[in-house]
């Protein structure tokens, strides 16, 4: 089952995603960058706020947290908050260092007890100058690292089934369920391309634009993560009539704007 996560820049926006749907609520600040590190007051205030809400539901959210590019990070004792159960850094500007592995894995070494680290490959890695995809992904299979994030770093140059082609990441994701990883595809993803990429069996489908009013800057809608769920459901492999589903879908998010 592919589950929905949402990447939100406060309390207010966690609140509303959990509203909508959201299984994930992934705490970054988008005018940072592609993992741009919000400040430890806003990972404490979500967290705070997802576990109330953890309270009163059947299921717990868990909270993953972007830190940045390991590049930029000192290698020091992580200080993240009591509730966050992910954490991730981009590789950008690692491209040409071939001991990048060897510093993630040092980064790793220093997360405190419980909390588990995401490895990050960039769709666009040349333009990040980050190690290509199908590297990182043999370097978590060899590392015994569980989960894997294909976002774009480059947010301008467009969505994922823009910067990759289809094809490509068909052959990406097969890799992955050889090795046993679990993926999560971001990338500016739109609504309309849930019907392409549901069927490749991510672990995760990661959003933030696609559920924001006013776009990436703007401020996480409940309806708009409401019909993201929807959409990922009626999208599921082994709907009953999936074509007939995804024509709806289209239909509805061309309707919707």
């Amino acid at each position: 089952m592919t589950r929905l996560l949402v990447s939100v820049r406060s309390a207010a926006e966690a609140l509303a995603a959990i509203s909508g749907g959201a299984e994930i609520i992934d705490v970054k600040e988008p005018t940072h960058g592609s993992l741009g590190r919000a400040s430890e007051a806003v990972w404490q205030e979500v967290a705070g706020a997802v576990e109330g809400e953890n309270g009163s539901n059947h299921a717990a959210i868990p909270v993953s947290v972007a830190l940045g590019e390991l590049r930029e990070l000192a290698l020091d004792k992580a200080t993240i908050p009591s509730g966050i159960r992910f954490a991730k850094v981009g590789l950008s500007g690692l491209r040409q260092h071939s001991n990048w592995g060897d510093r993630w894995l040092r980064w790793k070494a220093e997360l405190p007890c419980g909390i588990e680290p995401v490895l990050v490959a960039y769709a666009d890695a040349a333009a990040a100058s980050a190690p290509e995809p199908e590297e990182i992904l043999e370097f978590a299979s060899a590392n015994d690292v569980q989960t894997i994030l294909l976002d774009t770093h480059d947010k301008s140059a467009g969505p994922l089934l823009e910067v990759v082609s289809l094809v490509w990441l068909r052959q990406f994701c097969s890799r992955a369920h050889e090795l046993k990883r679990h993926l999560a595809l971001a990338g500016s993803l739109r609504p309309s391309d849930l019907p392409l990429l549901l069927p490749l069996q991510p672990a995760i489908i990661a959003v933030r634009t696609a559920a924001c009013e006013g776009g990436r800057s703007g401020n996480v809608s409940a309806r708009r993560v409401h019909e993201l769920r929807q959409a990922l459901a009626g999208s599921l492999p082994g709907s009953n009539d999936r074509e007939a589903n995804e024509k709806k879908i289209i239909m509805k998010v061309q309707a919707s704007g």
